[in-house]
């Protein structure tokens, strides 16, 4: 068609060496956000700030993910959208296995990312609760619905701030950089 105007789109192309450098280092990232997040939420007093501290924690976990896709040259914004929510996954899943440490409510419990170690902290702290929130512990299926609500907004959010890692960015396919605009 004569004078048709082509608009770029990505060519999904996932090189190796990027897929490599993007996985491993966004999930030594994810792993060293959830540990700072564990530290951050368990030093704060003001159950209020904990939520923007949710946030915050997606954000940095999605950042860390659109960056390192970038940077390995990955031009498949369904890769970095995944990347980004594994991601979460991750650094939650870190997080809770130093929040066993951390809190010190069971005595002699090592940071452990054994399933069976974290799978039994999670249970005996929903039966117990850990902290108090206007007056009352919330413990059973109201704690299970905060976790929830924590873990949609993490994901949600660093699914987001991945998802868009690409956004407008051109890739020059034979030299395989990124361009400036």
């Amino acid at each position: 068609m004569a004078g048709a105007v082509e608009t770029y789109t990505h060519s999904g192309k996932i090189p190796p060496q990027g897929a490599l450098l993007a996985v491993g280092g966004t999930l030594v990232g994810a792993s060293v956000a959830g540990w700072l997040y564990t530290e951050f939420i368990c030093g704060i007093p003001w159950i209020y700030v904990n939520v923007i501290a949710v946030a915050v924690f997606g954000f940095v976990v999605g950042a860390i993910a659109s960056w390192l896709t970038r940077l390995g040259k990955i031009r498949n914004p369904g890769f970095s959208a995944l990347l980004g929510i594994c991601a979460a996954f991750v650094g939650l899943y870190v997080a809770w296995g130093h929040d066993v440490t951390v809190r010190g409510l069971y005595e002699d419990a090592p940071f452990s990312l054994s399933p069976g170690h974290v799978w039994a902290y999670v249970q005996a702290f929903n039966a117990d609760g850990g902290w108090m929130i206007n007056g009352t512990v919330p413990t059973g299926y109201a704690l299970w619905a905060i976790w929830l609500i924590e873990t949609t907004i993490v994901v949600l959010v660093a699914w987001a701030g991945s998802n868009d890692a690409l956004g407008s960015a051109i890739c020059c396919e034979p030299c395989g950089r990124w361009t400036k605009l």
